[in-house]
């Protein structure tokens, strides 16, 4: 599972990923803060970064 936070998101509050990222059972989770991003990260400046922590993420279960 694969979390992406926008670090100034206005509408996903940290405490509530926390405690869904907390809640979630799979033992390959990943939360990602987007420096600088919203809730529209994949639209904004850290676009890029959050392209490469996806491909990461994939990567990363695959091995």
């Amino acid at each position: 599972m694969l979390l992406l936070q926008g670090e100034f998101d206005p509408l996903a509050k940290t405490d509530m990923h926390a405690e869904a990222f907390s809640a979630f059972p799979n033992a390959h989770k990943q939360w990602v803060v987007l420096k600088g991003g919203d809730h529209a990260a994949l639209l904004e400046k850290p676009r890029d970064r959050l392209i490469s922590a996806t491909v990461n993420f994939i990567e990363w279960l695959e091995l």
